[in-house]
């Protein structure tokens, strides 16, 4: 058996060095089942791991030699199923290679480690697998220059930046160390410094460090202006030499980079459509370099770009014949290329442009089947979460059983070129509501109206933008402003005129970043909304029913005094999981045993690379993780509140609230930002109180958030006094001064609250 395990393990570092990973991680798998416990044979899973991109997996792997070489008997981990053939012949059993040095003792077993940590998102122990290499080559500017890397990704700028200066002291001429920290003053809007950097970067690669010139363009761009960025970028092409290995990328990616500052500038123009001209040659030149054979991905985001353009121009022949050849190149690199499936969601999510655009076309025709066909789309990209790859899609008759009379659906659909909403009402099929500018047409504007649905797509995508970039310093200051400035982007105000006339009653389908935000605001406050993720989840939802009045409550944090007392008033028998008791353990047993309603009082934090290991956090650094939720049947609870949670600035995606639903919860209702504990104490309690009078969920939600907006101190003292609840100090001071005032009529403490699930 020795000589058999000694021959897989070697022929599995041959195919490594032939840079065939697949087939090593066959070999290695091979010997793990005559040797599970062998610590160097497990490092070498990780390094296979690695260059498959099987991250998750790879940090297994190096846990487990991490552990074998302290321990050789302690136990590990398994490796998920083979999700590659395992048919190849058995090797033949061969002669014992000499064992390279390996062990905790080895700086590349730690490196290797860190960055299959850093690559699955895990920055934290990344980075102390990178102090472990260090503490053994402290001299080494390679790792220094890694771990710089690795605070970079983290969002630790400053620690980011150290690294970097230590890499560049001890090797100056690394230009990797000085390309990276020019990176890191780009993200921290230091430009002047990041250009000096990536100049010293150039300058030590005889001005051929492709990455380098476009980067730094960007930087120019955004200091001195449009044109002084296309002559960075025509001078890193001049300086790029038709022999060197890189040309046809690095000719191809600058080319891109001009077009997306050609066609940035022309929405900065009065006549936009010269500027968009320049951009659409300088893709198609993109196209000459990135061709489909050498680089399919790039090749697809380039040509994702000159119909995005074409668009704008209102080129609807280049349209109708250049977009179903892109759709089919999709599906071939789709098929061609080895990809996780991480990989193969992130990379249709990267030219989910197509898919829009293409529903564009399709809703000038049948808004019907655009909207089914958006729908599926959207709602396919949540399956892929729960390994669920076939379903029966919706289809208009099926929609109409989420309707009532005085009901609309609003399905947004955001294209690359424009702002749509399909309005689906009870017995009528679907109209497209293209969403026009609230200032109205321009003189150039009103001969295309393309421009203009072009302005204002773009408006709402700076909007967004600004919008995520206070999303850590949301105030009351600034918040009722921020909320005019969308409605007017949206033209709420015609939307409702022109479509929404009879409605008293609204669901909510936002894609494309839409779902992140208060849209509930937008819409007078006497009509009654809930959101939902997709249509077909949402009939997924439909024969949901109320079973039970149980509640349970998981708070490991000690709950406040108005949080405790007033749970205890409305349900004395309630299950509550307080402070030490909020373990994994017992909230999986209470969601699986308990129906009827829940309070999680814990912290729910979004993860942005990695979905699944979003988290809800419970006692002891423990967690219940979006894929716990995914494996559980919640469906017999009516209604989950999340108080404290935490998004994440992504587009699209899984969420845990859409989690939740998928697992059958009919109704989550979170914040989208956090406020004070008080006025979410306040809202929530009048929310369950307004529950237990069998009043809906939505309704509920509404009426409590008004009674917030509008509540004086005097009133709160009241309510507070008739549940036997004490208001806080700092209330009870500012109600001796004021007592009429409304301490919470700011949106910043009601708005955030929203509603998703089945019904109104």
């Amino acid at each position: 058996m020795a000589s058999s395990l000694t021959a897989l393990i070697q022929q599995g570092k041959d195919a490594l060095n032939q840079d065939d990973p697949a087939t090593a991680m066959l070999r290695f798998r091979q010997a793990l089942k005559l040797d599970g416990q062998n610590p160097d044979l497990w490092a070498q899973c990780g390094v296979a791991l690695q260059r498959l991109k099987r991250y998750p997996e790879a940090v297994i792997a190096n846990t487990n030699a991490q552990t074998l070489y302290a321990n050789r008997q302690a136990e590990v981990q398994s490796l998920p199923p083979l999700t590659v053939p395992e048919d190849l012949e058995d090797p033949p059993a061969g002669s014992e290679a000499p064992t390279p040095r390996s062990g905790l003792d080895d700086p590349n077993f730690w490196l290797e480690r860190a960055g299959a940590l850093a690559n699955a998102g895990s920055y934290e122990l990344a980075i102390a697998s990178y102090d472990k290499a260090l503490a053994l080559e402290p001299e080494s500017p390679r790792i220094w220059n890694y771990r710089g890397t690795a605070f970079f990704r983290s969002g630790n700028y400053i620690e980011a930046i150290s690294s970097f200066d230590q890499a560049i002291k001890l090797n100056p001429e690394n230009y990797q160390s000085w390309h990276n920290r020019a990176s890191v003053w780009a993200e921290q809007k230091q430009y002047e410094q990041a250009i000096a950097d990536y100049d010293v970067a150039l300058r030590l690669t005889q001005q051929q460090l492709w990455p380098a010139w476009e980067d730094r363009g960007m930087c120019i761009y955004l200091t001195q202006g449009y044109p002084a960025a296309i002559a960075a970028l025509e001078e890193g092409l001049q300086a790029m030499p038709p022999h060197h290995p890189e040309y046809p990328r690095a000719c191809g990616i600058l080319h891109q980079r001009k077009g997306d500052f050609q066609y940035r500038e022309g929405h900065t123009l009065i006549d936009p459509n010269p500027s968009w001209q320049e951009a659409k040659l300088s893709y198609l030149s993109a196209l000459e370099f990135l061709t489909f054979a050498q680089f399919p991905e790039l090749h697809l985001l380039a040509l994702q770009s000159l119909l995005t353009v074409c668009g704008y121009l209102n080129d609807q022949y280049a349209l109708q014949t250049m977009l179903p050849e892109a759709l089919e190149k999709r599906e071939q690199i789709l098929q061609m290329l080895t990809l996780s499936p991480e990989q193969r969601q992130g990379l249709k999510q990267e030219l989910s442009g197509l898919d829009q655009m293409q529903i564009d076309l399709l809703a000038q025709t049948d808004a019907t089947q655009a909207l089914l066909t958006a729908d599926m789309a959207h709602h396919a990209r949540l399956n892929h979460w729960r390994d669920v790859e076939e379903f029966f899609p919706a289809d208009w008759a099926k929609m109409q059983k989420l309707l009532r009379p005085q009901t609309a659906l609003l399905f947004w659909h955001l294209s690359p070129v424009a702002i749509s909403v399909f309005v689906l009402k009870l017995h009528q099929f679907p109209t497209v509501f293209r969403i026009p500018p609230a200032d109205g047409w321009n003189g150039a504007e009103r001969s295309s109206k393309t421009q203009a649905y072009a302005r204002q797509r773009a408006q709402l995508e700076e909007w967004i933008g600004q919008w995520r970039e206070c999303s850590a310093d949301r105030a009351p200051s600034i918040l009722e402003a921020q909320l005019q400035q969308l409605r007017q982007l949206l033209n709420v105000d015609r939307l409702c005129q022109e479509a929404l006339g009879d409605v008293q009653q609204l669901i909510l389908v936002p894609n494309q970043g839409l779902q992140t935000l208060p849209l509930h605001t937008l819409f007078p406050d006497t009509w009654t909304l809930t959101y939902l993720p997709t249509v077909h989840l949402g009939l997924e939802l439909y024969q949901h029913r109320f079973l039970s009045q149980q509640f349970l409550m998981v708070a490991p944090q000690p709950p406040t005094p108005l949080e405790d007392i007033g749970v205890q008033m409305l349900y004395p028998r309630a299950t509550r999981l307080l402070e030490a008791r909020a373990s994994q353990a017992r909230t999986l047993a209470a969601l699986k045993l308990m129906s009827g309603q829940g309070w999680i009082a814990a912290v729910a934090r979004e993860h942005a690379v990695q979905p699944l290991q979003s988290a809800i956090e419970l006692a002891a650094h423990q967690t219940l993780t979006l894929a716990d939720i995914l494996s559980l049947d919640l469906s017999r609870f009516s209604l989950i509140c999340l108080s404290n949670y935490l998004p994440a600035n992504t587009v699209e995606g899984i969420d845990l609230p859409t989690g939740l639903l998928m697992a059958g919860v009919a109704h989550i209702i979170l914040c989208q930002w956090p406020i004070e504990p008080t006025p979410t104490t306040l809202i929530l309690l009048n929310l369950y109180q307004r529950l237990q009078q069998q009043v809906p969920p939505a309704l509920a939600l509404q009426q409590a958030q008004n009674w917030l907006r509008t509540s004086t101190y005097n009133t709160l003292g009241k309510w507070g006094h008739y549940f036997g609840i004490a208001l806080t100090e700092k209330l009870l001071q500012e109600a001796q001064a004021a007592p009429e005032d409304c301490p919470y009529s700011d949106p910043f403490y009601w708005a955030g609250f929203k509603i998703f699930g089945n019904s109104l």
